[in-house]
Formats: C-alpha cells, sequence, structure tokens
C-alpha cells in the first residue's frame, strides 16, 4: 500500500483475500481531506468514496459511502466494505 494524504495526493493498494487466491488493485486521488473528520477521494475508474469519522464518548464511528461500481452485485461490495472496516477495527483496537 502506498498513499499520500492530502488533497491531490495519490493512493495505490491491494486488496485480496487472506488466502491469495482472489483480489483486486485500488488507486486514485484524495479529494477534500479535514482532519479528523473526513476523507475524500476518487478512482482510478472515476468512482467517489468519502469516509467520515464521529467521536462518540471514548469511541469512534466510521462511515464509508462509495459510488458502487454498476458491475459487482451491490451486496457483495457492501459485505465486502463492512468486512474491511471491521478488521480495521480489530487492528486498531489490537494496537
Amino acid at each position: 500500500m502506498e498513499t499520500d494524504l492530502r488533497r491531490g495526493g495519490e493512493f495505490r493498494m491491494r486488496m485480496e483475500h487472506k488466502d491469495g487466491r482472489d483480489g483486486f488493485d485500488h488507486s486514485g486521488i484524495y479529494g477534500g481531506i479535514l482532519p479528523t473528520e473526513s476523507t475524500e477521494c476518487i478512482g482510478r475508474d472515476g468512482r467517489r468514496s468519502r469516509v467520515e469519522f464521529k467521536a462518540m464518548d471514548a469511541r469512534t464511528l466510521i462511515r464509508e459511502r462509495f459510488q458502487p461500481d454498476p458491475e459487482i452485485d451491490l451486496g457483495m461490495q457492501q459485505n465486502f466494505t463492512d468486512a474491511v472496516l471491521l478488521r480495521f477495527k480489530a487492528f486498531v483496537e489490537a494496537n
């Protein structure tokens, strides 16, 4: 994974199953960034996404909104996004 977290900065990442049987590359450019609040990006395919962070007492709510890929089942995309966020949660809580 490579990321330049600033407006106009690029990101590149490889997303795949733990066993490596399936995956894809995802890259794009960061748009608006509000530290501790949200990030926006535009993928190489032109689809936009936004990740929001909201403080809630000693916890943080993370919400991702994205333009779905019209060629992939929406439920599959939602399940994938949920799994990524849950793994991120586990990583943060363990560290």
